[in-house]
């Protein structure tokens, strides 16, 4: 058996270390998502919400609003209105020439505990400043509001 020379120990160390590294490196790399911006999330959101059939979907943040119960460092609240056209942007009495298959789909959405949970906790995610969600369905006949606070 021959003995190992430093040089020689020397780089079969180094070898050996950067075996370990190069596996672990790819292991925080597969592991690691870039996390979304709060923007990014609320546009990823709308858009999964548009991608399921509703035709008009905005939002609005109330910055700064007083939320009973809820963390102080969360004091805003984002507003996620689903319409069937663009009546998220009219007075809410005003009345409007329904379209069936579209309500049907916002209140399958609004019906939809998972989904709601889901886009709520990735805001909440992302969101730092955002305690409260509000999630509307404008319709024809019938105006939806759900909420989802921060836990």
């Amino acid at each position: 058996m021959k003995l190992l020379n430093s040089r020689n120990l020397l780089i079969a160390s180094l070898l050996g270390f950067s075996a370990l590294f190069a596996g672990s490196n790819l292991l925080v790399k597969a592991q690691s998502e870039p996390k979304l911006g709060c923007q990014a999330t609320v546009d990823k959101v709308i858009q999964e919400i548009r991608a399921k059939g509703v035709k008009t979907v905005n939002f609005r943040v109330l910055k700064n609003s007083a939320n009973q119960g809820v963390s102080s460092k969360r004091n805003d609240e984002l507003e996620i209105i689903l319409s069937e056209s663009d009546a998220g942007n009219i007075i809410l009495s005003e009345t409007r020439k329904g379209n069936s298959q579209i309500n049907a789909k916002i209140t399958e959405i609004l019906s939809s505990d998972t989904f709601l949970d889901s886009w709520s906790d990735e805001i909440f995610k992302s969101c730092d400043k955002t305690g409260t969600v509000y999630f509307y369905g404008l319709m024809t006949n019938e105006i939806l509001r759900l909420v989802r606070t921060y836990k």
